[in-house]
């Protein structure tokens, strides 16, 4: 069997990769709060009959956690902030301040890019603190610890993982999953946006994700449950870190509301035409401005139409006909005169942008309206 959700890496995952410059102030926080798991696992670890095998790998390790005790890290990922912030854009059908390039990450001394760059970090401490600390950290002690009866048990429970992400993917919702490496530690492990899957029925399959350290991309890992231990390949890799893994879980995740990228600095308005050509017309207009931290992917910005009383989904009404960027900071403006024919039954109308066809679909987003600005 095989699935595919809409998301589309090209237009809604990020141009940044996942290399980011250490704040010192952020690794100190997470730093605190992964010695608190960590302290909460050791201790329920002490009490059992695998205190030795914990004494002998924190000797041999000097530790239990590679970002609690590396003093010489430059850079650090935020993937699951990235992965957690992506599919909030997507699940609000919102413009993705993707950024120029893999190097064009939002900076924090820039008003935009501070902003987002902002949103990122507390969107990795939710997924952290949601459950994906804790569970990376308990199943890499497991392989760890006990490799004998701790990959089959890890291998047990992504296969019940497995058929979580087959579940919520199959109802068209692309989800995170956190991936646990096979060297220990939270350097060593990861965390994706899963976009598809295919299963074959044979005790194999393939997850297809979006992976924050290969912008704007779809890779693939190959799954296959048929050993004494998982063995999973991805076809992404950040440098110097894991493309096989251990094991895989389904995150907690719960939508938010991320800065907007693309918006209106108003609401749509409607008035009658003036004009002798326009007098049976009405005239629809609004402005969207790129409140990102880089140009906006190229956009042409529409107007929808739905009936005005009831539910009715909005059908394209018209507007721009060719896609065109926006610098950051720049506004644009749509003047469209609805014709007499479509407004008797859609006075309704709301704003949207194409972003073009990405193997064959069209990519639509809305325009929400900008915080702080007239609805």
């Amino acid at each position: 069997m095989r699935t595919q959700t809409p998301f589309c890496p090209e237009t809604d995952a990020f141009a940044f990769d996942n290399s980011w410059p250490v704040d010192g102030l952020e690794l100190e926080e997470i730093r605190r709060y992964l010695a608190e798991e960590h302290a909460g696992l050791v201790r329920a670890v002490a009490r059992s009959r695998l205190a030795h095998l914990l004494v002998r790998y924190v000797r041999r390790h000097h530790g239990i956690d590679d970002l609690m005790r590396d003093e010489h890290l430059t850079r650090y990922g935020l993937c699951g902030g990235i992965a957690f912030t992506a599919l909030d854009y997507y699940t609000l059908g919102w413009v993705v301040p993707q950024g120029a390039g893999p190097d064009d990450h939002p900076a924090p001394n820039n008003d935009a890019g501070g902003r987002l760059r902002s949103y990122i970090w507390r969107r990795l401490l939710d997924s952290m603190q949601s459950r994906a600390a804790r569970t990376m950290l308990l199943w890499s002690l497991a392989i760890h610890l006990i490799p004998r009866l701790g990959e089959p048990w890890v291998l047990a429970r992504s296969k019940q993982e497995w058929a979580v992400l087959k579940r919520r993917l199959d109802a068209g919702r692309p989800w995170p999953i956190g991936l646990v490496g096979r060297a220990g530690g939270s350097i060593a492990n990861h965390q994706v946006l899963a976009l598809g899957y295919d299963d074959p029925g044979d005790g194999s399959g393939t997850i297809v994700v979006y992976d924050s350290c290969c912008p704007r991309s779809a890779h693939t890992i190959t799954l296959d449950f048929r050993g004494r231990s998982l063995s999973a390949d991805e076809t992404c890799a950040c440098t110097g870190t894991e493309t096989r893994w251990k094991g895989f879980f389904c995150a907690v995740y719960t939508p938010a509301r991320p800065p907007v990228a693309v918006g209106l600095t108003a609401g749509v308005s409607a008035s009658p035409g003036t004009g002798p050509s326009e007098a049976a017309t009405t005239m629809v207009q609004y402005t969207a401005r790129n409140n990102s931290f880089s140009r906006s992917p190229p956009l042409a910005l529409r107007i929808g139409l739905a009936p005005a009383a009831g539910a009715g989904t909005a059908i394209d009404g018209g507007g721009e006909e060719r896609p065109q960027p926006l610098d950051a900071g720049a506004s644009r403006t749509l003047t469209w005169a609805a014709p007499p024919e479509g407004t008797a039954d859609a006075a309704r109308y709301s704003a949207s942008c194409f972003l073009g066809v990405v193997d064959g679909a069209e990519i639509w987003k809305e325009l929400p309206v900008v915080e702080g600005t007239t609805p």
